[in-house]
């Protein structure tokens, strides 16, 4: 099947914990913009901005700075746990 209307190859999503873990880790100002602009991302928000974009698809990566804030094994469970975040939104809306 091939997708009517735009693809997105280059959104990012960040996840409540996500967020409390960068910050947590030093990075309170978000590439170099002030703390309050740290993305805030919600499925439903991001769904109503491709509708009124006509993006049919979106390919969903985190935000930077990435998950490692020095410690390894902290890590492995903030990556899996956004995974599992974007995952999730993917389940609930695979079109």
């Amino acid at each position: 099947m091939i997708a009517e209307g735009l693809v997105d190859v280059h959104a990012h999503f960040t996840s409540p914990r996500y967020v409390e873990s960068a910050k947590a880790g030093g990075h309170s100002r978000p590439d170099g913009m002030p703390e309050a602009y740290w993305p805030r991302w919600l499925v439903e928000e991001h769904l109503d901005f491709m509708d009124a974009a006509g993006i049919s698809r979106a390919v969903l990566s985190l935000s930077s700075p990435g998950v490692h804030f020095g410690d390894d094994k902290r890590a492995r469970s903030l990556a899996r746990e956004v995974n599992e975040f974007g995952a999730e939104a993917v389940r609930e809306h695979p079109g």
